[in-house]
């Protein structure tokens, strides 16, 4: 089964990242579906695969006009426990660091059932304000 997952912070207002994942199958639960995408993940980082684009066409092409640009490789980074990793994110999405959509389709409840659609899914990081 195939979704389509878009991130944002709120407060930015950068266009929203989408992503294209494969599921093994139809979770029935929010609990289910996070837990697929985070073994999906983990995954691809313990198999060397960058997970995400740090900057974007628009920022590399910025940074070539100055006449620098110099990316590193990562020499050694140890394996994601994967049920460690499953806990986070789990342990986060209860926390309230960020809220997961479909549509207009708000999810509250690890617990609460899928309701299926075309719609994306739209992960939003939640950002709390500091200050004096």
């Amino acid at each position: 089964m195939e979704i389509l997952v878009q991130r944002k912070s709120l407060g930015r207002s950068r266009k929203l990242e989408q992503m294209t994942y494969e599921l093994p199958e139809k979770p029935h639960t929010l609990r289910e579906l996070l837990t697929m995408l985070v073994q999906i993940e983990v995954s691809a980082y313990n198999e060397g695969t960058p997970l995400l684009t740090f900057i974007t066409e628009d920022q590399q092409q910025d940074l070539k006009a100055t006449g620098y640009v110099k990316f590193l490789p990562v020499a050694e980074r140890p394996d994601v426990d994967n049920a460690q990793a499953i806990d986070t994110m789990l342990q986060a999405f209860e926390d309230g660091l960020f809220k997961v959509l479909q549509g207009s389709d708000v999810y509250s409840s690890l617990e609460e059932e899928i309701q299926w659609s075309t719609e994306p899914w739209t992960f939003i990081k939640l950002t709390f304000l500091a200050g004096r």
